[in-house]
């Protein structure tokens, strides 16, 4: 089950994880994401995973998450955060690959995400994983300067 690259391992979230996750998140300035909200993610119908760096054998830090629900045949990613320091390594592509596996095995025919208009790297990581841009959400991210609107995408399963 586990995706490895080097020291890299993909495996389901557990709620031991919180502390890193919540770590993960206060180190990216344009995360909204409190303690609590990963905690209620813990409950029927949410699928979290982890990519975990082994490098150190005495402590496996969480280095990205994605968090999704599925229900209704619909799957909607709700977080994806890859650390400063792992990005551009395969690490979101590889959650997302994960989630769309996942999405499969619950009879999910579709998924759906938003993201800032204003993150460009996103953006091209989902086209580049099938999703197309379906609609527009304005005002949707609260930011330190005012609000900024956020692109739907969706793709089928």
């Amino acid at each position: 089950m586990g995706y490895e690259s080097d020291s890299l391992l993909l495996r389901p979230w557990v709620i031991d994880d919180v502390a890193q996750l919540d770590g993960l998140n206060a180190m990216d300035m344009s995360v909204t994401w409190q303690r609590q909200t990963i905690v209620d993610c813990f409950s029927d119908h949410y699928f979290g995973w982890v990519i975990c760096d082994h490098s150190d054998p005495f402590h496996h830090h969480v280095v990205a998450y994605l968090v999704a629900l599925i229900e209704a045949r619909e799957c909607q990613l709700l977080n994806l955060l890859v650390g400063n320091d792992y990005r551009r390594l395969g690490c979101a592509r590889r959650l997302i690959q994960q989630m769309v596996t996942q999405a499969a095995r619950a009879s999910a025919t579709k998924i759906f995400l938003e993201v800032n208009v204003t993150n460009q790297p996103a953006i091209t990581l989902y086209k580049s994983c099938g999703f197309e841009r379906v609609g527009l959400r304005k005002a949707y991210y609260k930011t330190a300067t005012g609000r900024e609107d956020a692109l739907i995408f969706c793709r089928t399963v």
